[in-house]
């Protein structure tokens, strides 16, 4: 069977990956693309539980507690037990979260527009529709989001 790498869905998505990441690291900001998408995550869901934040980034449950502590001990997070289960955090931004959140905002926006800059106009809104259809109808979306699988709806 042959199969070629350079027309694979598979190997194209993560190498577009690497290289949005890699681009993101260029802003020189003290956090990974994955930890601002975290960040961002808390301010869209102020006093969210990490399960909330596991729902919003389908990232797994055991990656989210590693970059919450990360993140709380670098100060950039507020941690607090839930009043309505003791067992569970409510996460949400330090001042100085809010800050390195906003400057991680407009990285991403720069990231973006870096990306963008080498598609026709009209490609980036297809691409990120065909992107948001991918995820929602793929076999990994149809399954209900668990510890093992978080896949998630994208509105």
């Amino acid at each position: 069977m042959n199969y070629d790498l350079n027309e694979s869905l598979l190997h194209l998505l993560h190498r577009a990956a690497q290289v949005a990441n890699e681009r993101f690291a260029r802003e020189e900001l003290p956090l990974t693309a994955r930890q601002f998408v975290v960040l961002q995550a808390i301010s869209d869901h102020p006093e969210g539980s990490q399960t909330d934040l596991v729902r919003a980034t389908a990232i797994d449950r055991s990656t989210m507690a590693d970059i919450i502590r990360r993140l709380h001990k670098q100060g950039l997070l507020v941690r607090r037990r839930r009043r309505d289960d003791a067992r569970a955090y409510s996460v949400k931004l330090s001042t100085r979260g809010e800050d390195l959140t906003e400057r991680g905002r407009l990285a991403a926006v720069r990231t973006d527009d870096a990306l963008d800059s080498g598609l026709r106009s009209g490609d980036l809104m297809k691409l990120v529709s065909t992107l948001k259809t991918l995820l929602n109808t793929s076999e990994l979306a149809l399954v209900p989001p668990t510890e093992a699988n978080p896949a998630h709806t994208i509105p």
